[in-house]
């Protein structure tokens, strides 16, 4: 019996330090597709003008994350099976990394980036955690979308600046 109230103790201290980080991850299909149906405009803007889309992500309320820029082709909606939820799903590649890893609550610009190796770049189709997907704003940060779309979510960093030699990287 004791063992019992152990684990079940262990379990509400646990659970809840778990679910901070998937907050924005499986959500209402209406609200994925909104967010969806705007970066998807941009992407393809973006790309009539022969310019790559990016977005970063990063995990605010993990620790030891890497903040990760991405270029992005296409982002669509997808079912997740035997639920009623539906998440974001980019096809695209990181391209950049923060040069170490961030520990929860400790983001500090500017951040060091570094390129990631050719064979570590590879194109891939990545369910994502809105509450942590950074997408450009006008003023040249990134933003988070939860926060841009009033989604509710709890993250320590709203706003991405890339300082001005990751920007060079990426063209």
């Amino acid at each position: 019996m004791k063992r019992h109230i152990t684990t079940l103790l262990l379990a509400l201290v646990i659970l809840p330090l778990a679910c901070r980080a998937d907050q924005l991850a499986w959500i209402s299909r209406a609200d994925v597709e909104k967010v969806v149906g705007s970066i998807q405009q941009d992407i393809l803007l973006k790309q009539k003008l022969g310019q790559p889309y990016y977005m970063i992500l990063y995990c605010s309320r993990c620790d030891r994350e890497y903040v990760k820029v991405w270029e992005v082709k296409k982002v669509v909606t997808v079912a997740i099976p035997g639920t009623d939820y539906f998440e974001m799903n980019v096809f695209g590649r990181c391209i950049l990394r923060s040069s170490k890893e961030i520990r929860e609550g400790q983001y500090q610009e500017p951040i060091q980036y570094e390129a990631v190796p050719k064979d570590e770049s590879k194109w891939i189709l990545q369910g994502v955690d809105l509450a942590y997907v950074y997408t450009p704003s006008p003023d040249d940060s990134f933003r988070c979308i939860g926060k841009k779309y009033k989604l509710e979510c709890d993250v320590h960093v709203e706003k991405i600046n890339l300082p001005k030699e990751a920007l060079m990287k990426l063209k």
